[in-house]
């Protein structure tokens, strides 16, 4: 069975839809894009030890790479062209600059294509050159000049915003669900602070709710959601053998485990390897205060090889635990892993399994269960088109809140989906967009499906003006239905921009075949103002037969 799922590395788009035909997808794609995302990486990486470019565009005369003198590259290396695995060219690098290079074609059997791989056969020697060392020794021999430069690149660099908002909502039906809610917000981030590699960072939100709902009971008319996201100090050096963040903090090193109000620590034991250490308490989101009632402790390893202009692979594996007081609330583990190729390539892999013990196990009768899988990919065809594909296979786990819930109110079903997604260039600012996508529960025999396709332009006729046209449509257990947009924009100078949508929204309930429909006329303004402020304001006017009114949002705000 495995020796027959090996090809999927190498599948191409007609063999995808031969095998969904042939086989339950449902049962096999996870298997195949784990293969996928996993295995092609590694033996595209160690295959070869050369070094391997790509070609951005071809003139008339000169084939141009996206490599250069900081990446290896010099001006007399030979290079091979490879279509498909098949050598197609031969080339003399002419001339390089930092991240990029021209060569001149010594012999072509084919067609070179922009995105063809290039690889060094045979290095030039390396001479020294004695104009640069004279521009260095010259360098050398201005001190004060090279001691400003340091002085403004070693200072602080500061970024964020504060900002007020405000919302309201007048309900001109029946319904009496008028609604007001100012907002503030706050976000800063602070690099190079004394003059290293220490960063604070703090995101705060304060919102004020106030309801008028003669219909409903037991919801606050007025009530405050204060929501500290992030307050952190770090230091962030990949060249230092010591990481380490303190305070509300969150890492991609365990995304699955979310924030945390503790420390983390990494060791980076070379450029490829680190590992760490993290621990702490859970936020109490609602309050933004601090709640001692669930204890999270961790530890991960991450691993990454390669460039971001040529290809790179990245790993990272967690094992975390909850804990309320000293029960268990999760233990799980956490492994994502990425490859990309320049801006050809993209693929991406997330997966949680939950290892269950005491209570856990008797409740669920699994030592381990797989509550998460996300597979991303995109790859990019040329300059004009590129395709994605995502699968995701989510289920709710139990925690040490959530024991005690009846199954009716605790859904445990997985839930798979796969989505498709297209993107290209018809021609000069123009360019058209869709995506499709299944969904299926395993507790309900019938499949869901949505899709989405739009065309957008932008300076037509070389003019600030933009147009934007979306449908989309759903299918799920409960209604069917469609929702189409249309918009139109005026992008001005100083970064003022204006824009007109108008929107429909009608779909029917399976359940009675009643049929219910909404439509909307929106206005957007927003302006860049002087000393960093920018204002941003909607109004929007919605009619149809399950709402009717009028909403207004403006914010002010300071660019820090």
């Amino acid at each position: 069975m495995y020796m027959q799922a090996a090809p999927v590395m190498r599948v191409t788009p007609q063999g995808v839809v031969k095998m969904i035909k042939q086989t339950h997808w449902t049962r096999y794609i996870p298997i195949g894009l784990i293969l996928l995302l996993v295995l092609a990486p590694a033996t595209a990486l160690f295959a070869q030890g050369k070094t391997v470019f790509a070609v951005k565009y071809i003139s008339a005369e000169n084939v141009y790479l996206n490599g250069g003198a900081r990446d290896s590259l010099a001006q007399g290396d030979e290079c091979t062209v490879l279509h498909n695995g098949k050598e197609i060219a031969r080339l003399r690098v002419a001339y390089v600059a930092g991240h990029s290079a021209s060569c001149e074609i010594l012999e072509k059997k084919e067609p070179i294509s922009a995105g063809d791989r290039v690889v060094v056969v045979r290095r030039a020697p390396r001479v020294s050159n004695k104009k640069k060392e004279k521009t260095e020794a010259v360098k050398q021999a201005a001190p004060v000049k090279k001691r400003k430069r340091q002085r403004r690149s070693a200072g602080p660099k500061i970024s964020g915003y504060l900002s007020a908002q405000w919302y309201r909502f007048d309900d001109l039906g029946a319904g009496n669900r008028d609604f007001n809610q100012p907002t503030f917000r706050f976000s800063l981030r602070a690099r190079r602070l004394f003059g290293d590699a220490y960063t604070l960072r703090i995101k705060a939100r304060s919102r004020y709710d106030q309801r008028r709902y003669a219909s409903r009971t037991g919801i606050p008319d007025k009530e405050w959601h204060n929501r500290l996201y992030e307050v952190s100090f770090r230091y962030e050096n990949e060249n230092a053998p010591f990481n380490y963040a303190v305070g509300r903090v969150f890492s991609n090193a365990f995304s699955g485990v979310g924030y945390i109000d503790g420390l983390m620590a990494q060791h980076n034991i070379n450029t490829n390897w680190r590992w760490g250490l993290f621990g702490g308490i859970q936020p109490e989101w609602q309050y933004a205060d601090v709640s001692a009632t669930i204890q999270k402790y961790g530890v991960f390893a991450s691993y990454s090889l390669g460039d971001f202009r040529t290809r790179r692979f990245a790993s990272t594996l967690s094992l975390a635990g909850a804990y309320h007081n000293s029960e268990v609330s999760r233990e799980f583990m956490y492994w994502q892993n990425s490859y990309t190729v320049g801006s050809r390539l993209y693929l991406f892999q997330s997966l949680e399994l939950d290892l269950n013990r005491d209570w856990k196990q008797t409740t669920t009768h699994e030592s381990v269960s797989m509550t998460g899988l996300y597979l991303n990919g995109r790859y990019q065809f040329n300059n004009q088109w590129s395709l994605g594909m995502s699968y995701d296979n989510r289920k709710n786990y139990l925690t040490w809140f959530s024991r005690d819930l009846a199954d009716s109110l605790f859904d445990d079903a997985f839930r798979q989906g796969l989505r498709l997604s297209v993107n290209g260039r018809l021609f000069r600012n123009f360019r058209v967009y869709g995506n499709a996508g299944l969904r299926h529960r395993q507790d309900q025999p019938d499949i869901t499906w949505s899709y989405m396709a739009g065309v957008n332009w932008n300076r037509i006729m070389r003019t600030a003006f933009n147009f934007n046209f979306r449908y989309a449509g759903f299918n799920n257990f409960y209604t069917i239905g469609v929702n189409p947009t249309v918009s139109a924009g005026w992008r001005m100078r100083g970064g003022h921009q204006l824009r007109a949508s108008y929107g429909y929204y009608g779909y029917t309930l399976k359940a009675d075949q009643s049929f219910n429909q909404r439509q909307w006329m929106r206005f957007n303004a927003d302006f860049e103002l002087p000393v960093r402020i920018f204002l941003s304001s909607e109004y929007q006017y919605e009619w149809g037969d399950d709402l009717n009114g009028q909403r207004f949002f403006i914010e002010l705000g300071y660019r820090l």
